[in-house]
């Protein structure tokens, strides 16, 4: 046991004040195990001080662990939720995992792998029974990576595994555990298969497909050798990019000989300066939604040679021109006009793309018109 975690003897205020100096310096990673022991410490004697006045009143502001977030984070200068993060995979694995608590405290185990299977398994396992099953063979795997190559003397033996190969146990052994739900959790698992698409920077996006490890590897496998064998055939791109270039190929229907169906053929609208279409100016677009894209990609997306473009005329003040008419259903001009205008959804919660979603009259009609400005 390192000497400077003999918290016993010091006082509040320096068992916190010296946990500043833990996460201080070049050493800090070494350092943190330290600054989890008097995070431990520190509850202990919170817990001890909340039962004792709990004996008197038993109406208090705040538990234990939320005292003990409040005030380290004041005086660690961290954020309340790193402070609980923290303190929580530290009072789980020092009440759990107590060889590999002291694996950490000894610096044979540094915190980032420990944090990997307090954060697995609690949220994952909660009977005790299970956790002593699981602690004793996560233990065992971790002492059989104990590796001393370094050949420092004085210095012990450090776990080795790479933080693959620990989820994969974690993965493995969990289940186990879990073995009599293990149909169910992946019937519900599965049943939440869905796909999900996320802007990003610089006019780029990402987009994730859930299924089962099976199909999502065969997937990717066949996007590999298909990339692989482009490669061969002299293609310039990377890998990696001919990956993600044949998928988008295969999902939007540009792939050689597949027609796009008409119902795989939404709106993808973009309002834009005429001027940066021409290529005289260099003001950004924007997607319906909100998203913005580099003027660049406007003017690429513009010569796509199936994009039609539709002409709003503004005032000098460069507000849309209003257009109404006198049915209930706005026109097709009404309707790119306000499209374009609002870009997405306007209650103030939703960014779901204007082109998505439904068109309504703020004013019933035909107590006012169908207008641009009405919808």
């Amino acid at each position: 046991m390192d000497p400077d975690l003999d918290l016993g003897a010091v006082d509040d205020h320096d068992l916190l004040a010296r946990g500043v100096a833990d996460g201080a310096g070049w050493r800090r990673r070494e350092r943190r195990p330290r600054r989890w022991a008097r995070l431990v410490e520190f509850h202990r004697r919170r817990d001890a001080d909340h039962r004792a006045r709990e004996a008197v009143s038993p109406h208090f502001t705040l538990t234990p662990r939320q005292e003990t977030v409040v005030e380290v984070s004041a005086l660690w200068g961290l954020g309340e939720g790193r402070v609980r993060h923290e303190l929580n995979v530290a009072l789980f694995l020092s009440s759990h995992f107590t060889r590999v608590w002291d694996l950490c405290l000894s610096g044979q185990l540094d915190t980032y792998r420990a944090s990997v299977i307090a954060d697995n398994v609690r949220h994952a396992v909660s009977d005790p029974v299970q956790l002593f099953k699981l602690a004793a063979r996560i233990s065992a795997f971790l002492e059989r990576h104990l590796s001393d190559a370094h050949g420092l003397p004085g210095v012990p033996a450090v776990v080795a595994c790479t933080p693959k190969q620990l989820r994969n146990k974690l993965t493995y052994e969990i289940n186990r555990v879990r073995a009599a739900d293990a149909a169910e959790r992946h019937r519900k698992a599965h049943a939440g298969r869905r796909t999900r698409a996320s802007d990003l920077e610089d006019g780029m996006a990402h987009l994730g497909i859930t299924s089962t490890v099976d199909q999502v590897r065969l997937a990717d496998h066949r996007l590999t050798l298909a990339a692989r064998d482009l490669r061969r055939q002299g293609d310039g791109r990377t890998i990696e990019q001919l990956k993600s270039d044949l998928a988008m190929d295969l999902l939007v229907g540009r792939e050689e000989g597949v027609p796009t169906p008409s119902y795989a053929r939404p709106i993808i609208n973009l309002t834009v300066p005429v001027q940066t279409v021409m290529g005289i100016a260099d003001e950004p677009g924007e997607l319906s939604g909100g998203t913005i894209v580099p003027a660049g990609l406007a003017r690429a997306i513009a010569s796509q040679p199936d994009a039609t473009w539709h002409r709003m005329l503004t005032d000098p003040a460069g507000r849309m021109v209003e257009l109404s008419t006198t049915s209930y259903k706005p026109t097709p001009p009404i309707w790119r006009h306000v499209v374009a205008e609002w870009g997405s959804c306007f209650e103030p919660a939703c960014s779901a793309p204007a082109t998505g979603v439904e068109l309504d009259h703020r004013i019933p009609w035909p107590e006012r018109e169908t207008s641009t400005s009405q919808l």
